[in-house]
This record gives C-alpha cells, sequence and structure tokens, in this order.
C-alpha cells in the first residue's frame, strides 16, 4: 500500500481504460498532484508551482501511459464538473517523435475533441512524458464546415459538368479531378501525372494547335484569365467539346509561372444545339436565297417593261394611265430595295461571332467607299471587338452615311477609348451633325433621305454581340457615334514579340 506524504489529502481517479486506478496527491485547494511516496525537493518547488499554475493545460504520464501529475488548466479542459474525467489509452497517445496528434473525450457532458502534443521529460528521476492540451472545438467545428464547403462546391462542379485541373509548367506534371477524367471516359488514376500522357493525346488532332497555343500564353504568365474550346476524344471515340479557362496562380523567379490552375466544362449539348441552329439557319437562308433571286426576276421583268414604254412614249402625255403606272413603278422599286435589304438582314448571325481588329476592318471599308475628298482617321491601336462578322458593313454603314448625308464632311476620325469599364467606339466627322429630334428615329427602320436601312441594319448588327449605339455628336459641328461595348468584348491584340521559350515548348 503506497503512503502518502504527511498532511497530504489522496484522489483516488479511476480510468475508464483499464489502465488501473492511480492515487494522486492533491493540494489543499484540489489543483494538481504527485504520485505519493515521492518527496518534492526544495529546487523543484518552484518548478512545480509553475507547473500547477501554467495556463497551458498539462499533464504528466510515466512510462506505462499513467497518470502522475495534472494542472488546474488541464482539468478545466478534461472535465467540465467535478465527476471523474477519462483520459485518452496507450493507443490513442503518440509516441517518439510523432507529430501532435488528438482524441475525443467522452464524457457525461458529451464528446469534446481534445488536441494534445507531447514532450518527453524526466519527472522525478524517471522517464515520462508531458502532454499539453488544447480544445479542439472552434477547429473541429471549422474543419466540418470547410468539409460541407467542399462537398457542396464538389456536387455543384459535378452537376454543371465542370471538372478541375491544376499543372506546372516547370516539369510538365498535371492532376486533375475524377469529374475531368469522366468527361473523356476515364478515371483519374488511370491518367497519370504528365501532361504529355494525361492531356495532349486525348486533344482532337484538328484542334490540337490552337491548344498548344494556349497551354503556351497559359504558361508565359500572360494577364488575365484564359478561354478556348475545342475537341478531345472520349474513350469510345467519340467527340467531347470542352470549355478550358485557365490562369497562374504562382510565380517563381522571374515571374515565371510555376503553378497554372483551370477547369474544363462539357459543352458538347450546347455545340450539338449550336450546330442544329445553324443548320436550320443556313436551311432557311437557301430558301430566302432562292425566293429572293426569284422576286427580284420578276422585278426586273416590270422594271424592264417601264424602259421599253418610256422609249415608245407610252403612255401619252395626259393619259390618265399615266399616275397609275407611276404608283406601279414607285412601288416596284421600293420592293426592290426591300429585298436587298432582306438580303443583307438574312446574314446576320449566320456565322458565329469573332473577334474583328477595329483598325483592319476600318481599312476594308475605307477601300470599298472610296470616299473623294474625305479624309478618314483610324485612332484604335490594335483594339479588336468581339462582333458579328458583318462588323465590317457597320463601319462601312457609317462612314458611308456621313459622307452621304455630312453636306461638306471633308474628314471622319474612328477612335477607341474606356469608360467604366465599357469599351467606346466613336465614329465623328466635321459635318452638319444631326439636330436632337432625330438622333433616335435616324435608327429607325426606313427612316432617312436614302433606303433608310443602313443605321437600322447596323445597330442589329451590333446588338448580336450586346454592344449598343447611340448618335451624341453636337449639331452644326459634326456627327458622333458611339458604340459601347461591354466588358469581355474587346481586347488589346499585341504585336510585340513573343516572349522567350516557356516550360512547354519543348511539348510537340
Amino acid at each position: 500500500m503506497k503512503q502518502h506524504p504527511p498532511g497530504g489529502k489522496a484522489a483516488r481517479v479511476p480510468d475508464h481504460h483499464g489502465l488501473g486506478v492511480y492515487e494522486v496527491n492533491g493540494d489543499p485547494h484540489g489543483d494538481g498532484g504527485r504520485q505519493t511516496g515521492q518527496a518534492i525537493a526544495a529546487e523543484e518547488k518552484a518548478y512545480y508551482s509553475v507547473f500547477l499554475s501554467n495556463p497551458v493545460p498539462m499533464a504528466v504520464l510515466d512510462e506505462d501511459g499513467h497518470l502522475i501529475a495534472i494542472n488546474t488548466a488541464a482539468r478545466a479542459v478534461l472535465s467540465t464538473d467535478s465527476s471523474p474525467f477519462r483520459y485518452p489509452v496507450e493507443g490513442d497517445l503518440p509516441r517518439g517523435d510523432t507529430p501532435p496528434g488528438s482524441f475525443v473525450l467522452h464524457s457525461a457532458n458529451g464528446d469534446l475533441p481534445i488536441g494534445f502534443g507531447q514532450t518527453p521529460l524526466t519527472w522525478n528521476g524517471a522517464k515520462a512524458t508531458l502532454l499539453t492540451f488544447r480544445d479542439d472545438t472552434e477547429l473541429m467545428e471549422a474543419r466540418r464546415r470547410l468539409e460541407q464547403q467542399e462537398t457542396r462546391l464538389s456536387l455543384a462542379l459535378r452537376g454543371a459538368r465542370v471538372g478541375t485541373w491544376m499543372g506546372s509548367p516547370m516539369d510538365h506534371s498535371i492532376s486533375v479531378d475524377e469529374q475531368w477524367a469522366a468527361m473523356i471516359g476515364y478515371e483519374a488514376q488511370e491518367l497519370g501525372s504528365d501532361i504529355r500522357e494525361v492531356f495532349l493525346p486525348h486533344i482532337h488532332p484538328a484542334d490540337k494547335e490552337r491548344v498548344m497555343d494556349y497551354i503556351r500564353r497559359l504558361s508565359r504568365g500572360e494577364q488575365g484569365p484564359m478561354d478556348i474550346e475545342f475537341r478531345m476524344v472520349h474513350r469510345n471515340g467519340q467527340d467531347v467539346w470542352v470549355r478550358s479557362m485557365g490562369r497562374p496562380v504562382a510565380f517563381g523567379e522571374g515571374g515565371a509561372p510555376c503553378r497554372i490552375a483551370g477547369v474544363h466544362i462539357d459543352i458538347t449539348r450546347d455545340h450539338a444545339s449550336r450546330d442544329a441552329l445553324y443548320e436550320a439557319n443556313r436551311k432557311l437562308s437557301i430558301l430566302s436565297s432562292i425566293t429572293r433571286h426569284d422576286i427580284m426576276n420578276e422585278l426586273s421583268v416590270i422594271l424592264m417593261c417601264e424602259d421599253l414604254m418610256a422609249m415608245d412614249g407610252l403612255p401619252e402625255e395626259g393619259s390618265e394611265y399615266t399616275d397609275y403606272l407611276e404608283l406601279i413603278f414607285r412601288a416596284t422599286k421600293k420592293i426592290e430595295r426591300q429585298i436587298l435589304f432582306t438580303r443583307d438582314y438574312d446574314e446576320m448571325g449566320i456565322s458565329e461571332p469573332a473577334w474583328n481588329r477595329v483598325r483592319t476592318q476600318a481599312g476594308r471599308a475605307v477601300r470599298l467607299l472610296r470616299p473623294e475628298g474625305v479624309a478618314i482617321q483610324v485612332q484604335t491601336g490594335e483594339v479588336e471587338v468581339y462582333a458579328d462578322p458583318m462588323f465590317e458593313k457597320v463601319l462601312h454603314s457609317l462612314f458611308e452615311n456621313a459622307v452621304r448625308h455630312g453636306k461638306g464632311v471633308s474628314e471622319i476620325m474612328v477612335t477607341f477609348s474606356e469608360r467604366d469599364g465599357h469599351g467606346v467606339l466613336a465614329v465623328r466627322d466635321n459635318g452638319r451633325g444631326v439636330v436632337p429630334g432625330e438622333k433616335k428615329r435616324i435608327f429607325e427602320r426606313g427612316y432617312g433621305e436614302n433606303t433608310g436601312y443602313g443605321l437600322f441594319l447596323s445597330r442589329e448588327i451590333l446588338s448580336l454581340t450586346g454592344i449598343t449605339i447611340t448618335e451624341c455628336g453636337i449639331p452644326g459641328e459634326g456627327a458622333c457615334f458611339e458604340m459601347v461595348i461591354p466588358a469581355g468584348r474587346f481586347r488589346y491584340a499585341s504585336d510585340e514579340p513573343v516572349p522567350g521559350p516557356s516550360g512547354l515548348d519543348d511539348i510537340a
């Protein structure tokens, strides 16, 4: 039977893990204990006092894992009342130099997640272990919330058919998630970790060069997110349309990207719908073209009759049929103009929008118009606008409108600027301008001194990609047509030399 020091109070703490019953000495305030039968040397009292009063929860276990001392802070963590508390079993406690662990303390008041660290020490001349405790309730709750967010994100990505990837241009490594791999009929572990095995072999041969250019631009750290659509070949041989978006997320020495992250979105169904719509539009366009051709042939017959009758002097001057024939031929001319307009309108939206370099398209419009005595200056730099391929016709119509209606226009200026995140492409002239009452009406179909279709058609072409156009010039000082381009629908092309080789330039 162990003997207690004189005046000491013995407290029996039951071990609920089967390690036996320990006897610990409690001081008069019940703040801690020492193994019985051992006197405390004077030089150790100061250290023992620090141990008891330390705000860090601490306990000491002997070599067998038995509790031989515990401080007040540890009692507060391990027990919420005066009832016996439980300690981790030997299997719960790390041995040697293993990192700090954790366990769940089970008590009548519920489960308490406890984290602990261990430090070997000598206690009363014997080997022991100092445990430091912490209440991990908040940490575990944060982990739980993080796991919930990760689960929700994973479900959202799966539902949206989005896969994620992370790569390094330094060593050609790439990691993809299961959703990414499933898009082409594989599991992630089957594909490996080298971009030359995981990604490149599955690209459709017709799209490989565009994809390689996309990868090189990413690996060189070009600013802003990159975006490309291409085909990959599924395991079963079918084509899978993918939209890939990526950007550098970490940079190494010299500012070179060392980590690139991105997503793949399965847009196969979108492309199927787009192709079906394109085919339907193509067939309608063919039908319209045939019908328009037939109508124009019949109109040509009527107009030819007008010429023949004029050559024969019919009808005679003052005849009652003169007015009737005039109405017929006037209506015929109007029908001809409307049919010609439908030809231009029919071409809208047939082809997919594309990036149009303003300077290039303006140059083509000028060569087509060939205005005499009018200087057209294009000061837009290398800006490109995402618009319908008929964008050139928009510029041509604006130039033609200035020459035709400006009354003495000698200069047309094309400029580009940014305003509140939007791009503003302006076409100004030094003519008579537009009176306030006509600023909106000039975009109506059929309004104007000529056919009245040019500005209307221009507005419709621009609207296909969300671009708006207004006239904001000062009457008497010239007209000014401003085209406001949404963010993401304009960009600056660079004519600068391509930077030096990146880590992916050696991939064929």
